[in-house]
């Protein structure tokens, strides 16, 4: 960082860097709730999906042994880019008394700082549907058909789009815990949360909370409290039809990167007669195969 040798620079910058700090914490961040967050110190990343191995075969006495090989499954880099945002104050803002509207200034660079990267990661899920963005497999986030290392497809949708219901949730967790890895064995992926939009928020709720079958007229128990769901009414899903269904975050192959987390640098501009600060952080996101969450684009 540059020395800041000034009268107003030296005495704004310690109350600035707070404020910055300050907004920085008021926005929830989300991405440890969802995606595999890890650090990085290269230029990029790569992920290489390996299958597991068949099952075991049937031998005869003295008859020879089946040996199996692990396939290459998807593969992804990702390279990091950078992102920047600054704000200057100047002299007469100082002088005039305005730490009002300079605290604002510094809470919003934080404020930003937080949200962008949630902004940015959650993108994967309002384009799960749009054929104009297609992962590692060649396939949308949520397909019907995506293809297997060894033969065959896996589907992570219904076949025919579904609003949020019960009916849809005991879909698709039947689905969820009847895939079958890449040599055909199953995987029993259980679901645990469910992610929607705010406009889905309060449907989510009593699909996941209440004691009984929200959607029936006479008494019944609700079957899909049974599972445990966290719902989480996500204001980064901007969709209001959309859900989707994931099981543990570490059982999925969706990723964030740090290459270098956010950080704040202040200087004095002399000849402007400003204090400037500017926000920076390098970061990679995306997923490397759709395993471990299905989804609906709703009607």
């Amino acid at each position: 960082m540059a020395m800041i040798t000034s009268g107003f620079a030296k005495l704004l910058a310690p109350g600035l860097y707070g404020v910055i700090n300050q907004g920085y914490q008021e926005v929830e961040d989300l991405l440890d709730i969802f995606f595999r967050v890890e650090g990085s110190e290269k230029s990029f990343e790569e992920e290489q999906v390996l299958t597991g191995l068949g099952l075991f075969v049937e031998t005869a006495e003295l008859g020879e042994t089946t040996y199996d090989d692990r396939l290459l499954g998807d593969f992804k880099r990702y390279t990091h880019l950078k992102s920047t945002l600054g704000i200057a104050i100047s002299e007469e803002m100082y002088d005039d008394d305005l730490y009002g509207e300079m605290r604002n200034y510094g809470r919003e660079l934080g404020r930003s700082a937080r949200e962008t990267p949630l902004v940015v990661a959650f993108q994967l899920f309002n384009r799960a549907f749009n054929a104009s963005y297609t992962g590692p497999d060649g396939k949308v986030f949520c397909a019907t058909d995506h293809p297997l290392a060894g033969s065959g497809t896996r589907s992570n949708r219904p076949t025919v789009a579904a609003d949020l219901s019960l009916t849809a949730l005991a879909q698709a967790e039947t689905d969820m815990l009847n895939w079958l890895d890449d040599k055909g064995k199953r995987i029993k992926l259980p679901p645990r949360v469910l992610l929607t939009g705010t406009a889905l928020k309060r449907k989510a709720f009593e699909l996941t909370k209440s004691e009984y079958n929200p959607e029936a007229v006479e008494r019944s128990s609700n079957y899909v409290r049974s599972l445990g769901l966290q719902s989480y009414a996500c204001p980064y899903v901007t969709s209001a039809k959309q859900w989707f269904v994931g099981t543990d975050k570490q059982n999925t192959y969706l990723r964030w990167f740090w290459r270098k987390k956010f950080a704040v640098r202040m200087w004095e501009d002399m000849d402007r007669g400003a204090l400037r600060a500017r926000g920076m952080y390098r970061s990679s996101s995306g997923w490397t195969a759709s395993l471990g969450w299905w989804g609906s684009p709703g009607l």
